[in-house]
């Protein structure tokens, strides 16, 4: 039996759930799960709506920002502000502005974590 191509509104939700279970992998500190998750909606983000780009792409600087930090990678960390770049941009385009002002906000935050032994 051959599995129909998904529907555009499918494929929105399976991308947010699998934004979702990545972000609670980020919380229960299962880091390299997460990273899977979000690699796996990588392959749909760009065809779904801004907004799921918008978390896709703040969930993953989020993520990055963490494993920088963990596995002393500083790579990671510039990552990650490309994508809260990208996240800002989204949330801007689509008139979210509390989530734009968390990123704006959460620059600070990055700064300090990057600067941080």
């Amino acid at each position: 039996m051959r599995s129909s191509p998904l529907s555009n509104e499918d494929r929105e939700l399976k991308t947010v759930g699998l934004i979702k279970m990545a972000v609670l992998e980020l919380h229960a500190g299962r880091l390299h799960d997460a990273r899977g998750r979000l690699d796996e909606a990588a392959r749909m983000v760009e065809s779904v709506g801004p907004l799921a780009i918008a978390h896709y792409h703040m969930d993953l600087a989020t993520l990055l920002l963490v494993l920088g930090r963990a596995e002393t990678r500083a790579e990671y960390f510039d990552q990650a502000l490309e994508h809260y770049a990208r996240a800002l941009l989204e949330y801007e385009a689509v008139g979210n502005h509390r989530y734009a002002a968390v990123i704006e906000a959460g620059h600070w935050l990055f700064a300090f974590h990057a600067q941080a032994p």
